[in-house]
């Protein structure tokens, strides 16, 4: 369950050069869909410098990654090229296709046996993450968690909720939370 690394060079317009003349390798970058969802933008302090060639926007996961310049190629004071690199996290699917337990520990409880735990830097990402607590404030997810947990067949109740995009959304932040550590 390793992070994917995409590179990708972003599909810039004239209008869009002045917001790109400052940037330098390793600036950080976010990427935001348009209402329409078929156009990934690429977003530098709340500026678009450009969109994700439609190829490569169709591949990026619903929650879309953080990024960063690899190269930025100037010729006559202008940005001709801007070169982004995105680390796409494991998702979801991945962790259900590949679980990965861990050992269990002694004095561990037989139903914890086996399992993966998180770890102290991990639960905390968790609870500082501002969109996961507002995620938890919905009432359907929080109905869904419930089902999971409650469940005789947690891993079968987990994949049924996998059919539930607000599930699938939740489940994938979670897990670029504690990738992150």
């Amino acid at each position: 369950m390793s992070s994917q690394k995409v590179d990708f060079i972003v599909q810039q317009t004239e209008d869009l050069q002045p917001a790109s003349t400052g940037l330098k390798a390793g600036a950080a970058l976010t990427l935001s869909r348009t209402d329409s969802n078929d156009l990934v933008q690429v977003m530098h302090e709340g500026t678009a410098l450009g969109s994700v060639p439609n190829e490569q926007g169709r591949l990026l996961p619903v929650s879309l990654p953080a990024c960063t310049v690899r190269s930025v190629r100037k010729q006559d004071g202008k940005v001709t090229q801007i070169v982004v690199r995105a680390v796409l996290l494991p998702t979801s699917a991945d962790v259900c296709q590949h679980p990965g337990p861990a050992a269990a520990t002694d004095g561990q409880p037989d139903e914890l046996a086996g399992t993966t735990q998180l770890s102290k830097g991990q639960l905390e990402l968790l609870v500082a993450d501002e969109s996961l607590r507002d995620m938890l404030r919905d009432s359907r997810l929080q109905e869904q968690i419930r089902a999971v947990d409650t469940a005789a067949d947690r891993e079968k109740a987990l994949q049924d909720q996998f059919q539930n995009p607000e599930f699938k959304v939740f489940a994938d932040k979670v897990l670029g939370c504690v990738a992150a550590v």
